[in-house]
């Protein structure tokens, strides 16, 4: 996982922050763009999710948050893909 995206997944918590949250707290300092963190078509908050750091809050308003994977879903199970698949 690129060094960005380990800033961004350290900067989640427990409390719901929405894209422009997160943002705002390490835009500057993982030296990429605020574009990349808040679209909502992918960037860099998607990956997280992808990567099963990162899931889905609840709504802001009309905004999407996120949360730390760990803090809000404490029984989980990984699977391996090609087990699953047969």
């Amino acid at each position: 996982m690129p060094a960005s995206h380990e800033t961004l997944a350290a900067s989640l918590t427990d409390v719901p922050m929405t894209r422009r949250e997160l943002s705002a707290i390490v835009s500057d300092s993982i030296g990429i763009g605020q574009t990349w963190i808040e679209n909502s078509w992918g960037g860099t908050v998607s990956s997280l999710c992808r990567a099963g750091l990162a899931v889905f809050g609840p709504i802001k308003g009309n905004q999407t948050t996120f949360v730390r994977r760990d803090a809000w879903v404490k029984k989980w199970s990984e699977f391996d893909a090609e087990e699953c698949a047969e």
